[in-house]
């Protein structure tokens, strides 16, 4: 098929797409984790303070737009600016868009705001074009290797046989559609520089590289595809001589490709983060495990498995495996290497299932480089027998038809996206309406903001409860009794602690914390109850102020209760911590402080 056929054939691809995106119920794109990605557009072309030192900036967004509940996509950095947790990648893609919209904005009634209609459509159309550029660029580079048939083919399931196509259709501003454009970009740019090794080749490998790192800064580990990928007619050793006998022009050239988006990210951080590597997400709770990784959960759990609600990916895996030609194992250890390092680095993320979307939306990114065993996969059929094309082509026309239905499924709110169970799978595996009946077998709704009784039935847990003991931390208060005292010289009490994996052997408790404070005064004491989880700080923290947890009575031991609801814990060792907090006035004394785990029946 000649460059038009080709062109056609990938914007037939893309039509789909936009055909859903009409069809569906309009959402604004720029919400959520998307507002975040593309604030920085807002800040410098309208607002003029992308350091958000006024805080009517943001009031007004909130005000007029409302695109979260909360603004936690930004956090007050030591310099005293607020600083976006995402990178600016995104905002660098979609700064023709918004131009474009800003100036339709401004010569029409629509507020020139950054956040209406037409600053959403243009989000719509360059996350569309984007869409057009990956699958256009996978299938420039899947032509380098396999014939017609299986490269065309290996595309459009690629489109429509993975949530490519969701991610396409309902987060059009998150960085997965945008990455999985940039990584076949980078597979192109590799095997050409590879293929006709030169610095303007080295360039271009150099500068998308610097964008995937500005887009996803975990994508530097694409640094390991043009590494590892192997020349056409040279040996590893091969590869090494000719790296060293042009490495200057080379390494120049990939440097100075790669280097602008880096050094922008760099020095936003440093301006308005005040150090050069800034930690934007700053929270405790959220993070990197790399030894604690998710694997066998994020490729098989029915929560979010990748393997299950993208069933293709079993064949483009075997494909790699063992359908790729001989003279394409040295691609295939390149790839193999890249996927087995990326596929780990991804599943140790605490939030390992990636929240929102359909299936495991972290697994989008690397399809081109799995498009290569889905090719590889269907030119072993197309090379056999007529049975073997039929059974492998049956097999993908099921595989395909299930992950369409399966959208469909989530889209009528049959398949939540967050909570899914094995049993609520199986039991919900052909409705295409809710079934109120066993929205039971669904994993716990765990509420946006703590609650202070539990939502759902539970029981004691046989490890609890735990008590403090006083001991030499402790003194004598009134009555004889010995209890730990708050005043100015002793803000906080001892901290009691308890391994979150005594607590449950789920991923939640309900956690009850009693004990008992005696207050002389009570008209001027100021004193809280904290409970939270450790992790290199804080985090799920809560505090209750002590005159509506114990209501004391002056002169009186008076008993408080708080009951907790643990985080998602990063890790099993992390530590549930409570104390009392004297936070001004009189001071007060606490003693019985004890622990008592609830976990479901």
């Amino acid at each position: 098929m000649n460059r038009l056929g080709q062109l056609l054939f990938t914007a037939l691809l893309v039509g789909g797409v936009v055909v859903q995106v009409i069809q569906r119920p309009w959402t604004t794109p720029i919400a959520w984790d998307g507002f975040g990605y593309h604030l920085y557009l807002q800040l410098i072309f309208i607002h003029d303070d992308l350091g958000m030192n006024d805080p009517a900036t943001i009031e007004g967004i909130f005000r007029d737009h409302h695109p979260s509940d909360t603004f936690y996509q930004a956090h007050r950095a030591p310099t005293g600016n607020m600083v976006i947790r995402y990178t600016p990648g995104l905002a660098l893609i979609h700064l023709p868009g918004f131009l474009v919209a800003h100036a339709v904005a401004l010569g029409s009634d629509h507020p020139a705001d950054g956040l209406s209609f037409p600053y959403q459509v243009a989000v719509t159309c360059t996350a569309m074009l984007f869409l057009f550029l990956g699958l256009w660029w996978t299938l420039q580079f899947l032509r380098r290797f396999f014939e017609p048939w299986p490269a065309f083919l290996a595309t459009g399931l690629l489109m429509y046989g993975t949530n490519l196509m969701d991610q396409a259709v309902e987060q059009q501003l998150m960085t997965h559609l945008y990455s999985f454009s940039l990584y076949a970009l980078l597979l192109l740019t590799t095997d050409r520089l590879h293929e006709r090794p030169g610095p303007w080749h080295a360039l271009g490998t150099g500068a998308v590289l610097g964008m995937l790192v500005l887009v996803r800064p975990t994508n530097a580990l694409a640094v390991l595809i043009p590494i590892l990928w192997p020349f056409r007619d040279l040996g590893p050793w091969g590869k090494l001589q000719w790296v060293w006998e042009h490495q200057r022009k080379v390494l120049v050239a990939l440097v100075l490709g790669g280097l602008p988006p880096v050094l922008l990210l760099l020095s936003y951080w440093k301006v308005y983060g005040g150090a050069w590597i800034f930690d934007s997400y700053q929270n405790p709770g959220e993070g990197l495990d790399l030894f604690y990784p998710h694997l066998h959960r994020f490729l098989f759990s029915f929560r979010k498995g990748w393997f299950i609600y993208t069933p293709l990916m079993l064949v483009a895996a075997a494909g790699l495996l063992f359908a790729l030609k001989e003279s394409m194992r040295p691609v295939r250890r390149a790839l193999g290497v890249f996927l087995v390092v990326h596929i780990y680095i991804v599943s140790s993320w605490t939030i390992w299932y990636y929240p929102g979307g359909f299936g495991q939306r972290a697994g989008v990114d690397i399809l081109p480089l799995m498009g290569v065993g889905l090719a590889a996969a269907l030119a072993w059929g197309f090379g056999g027998s007529a049975w073997r094309r039929v059974l492998l082509l049956t097999g993908i026309a099921c595989l395909v038809a299930l992950l369409q239905f399966q959208v469909l499924q989530q889209r009528r709110g049959v398949f939540p996206p967050d909570r899914m169970t094995a049993a609520y799978y199986w039991s919900a595996f052909l409705d295409l309406r809710p079934d109120p009946d066993i929205q039971h077998l669904l994993a716990f709704d765990r509420p946006t903001y703590q609650v202070d009784e539990p939502t759902e039935e539970v029981r004691p847990h046989a490890k609890g409860p735990w008590t403090q003991d006083p001991g030499a931390a402790g003194g004598e208060a009134p009555g004889g009794v010995r209890a730990f005292p708050l005043n100015g010289d002793h803000l906080y009490s001892p901290a009691f602690e308890v391994p979150f994996r005594e607590l449950t052997d789920g991923d939640h408790a309900w956690v009850e914390v009693t004990g008992s404070v005696y207050i002389q005064d009570t008209s001027s004491t100021r004193g809280s109850i904290v409970v939270h989880m450790d992790h290199d700080g804080a985090y799920g923290y809560r505090a209750w102020d002590l005159q509506q947890a114990a209501r004391p009575v002056p002169g009186e031991w008076s008993p408080f209760r708080v009951v907790y609801l643990t985080p998602h814990a990063r890790r099993p060792w992390d530590m549930l911590r409570t104390y009392a907090w004297h936070q001004g006035g009189a001071p007060f004394w606490m003693k019985d402080l004890q622990v008592q785990s609830h976990v479901p029946r």
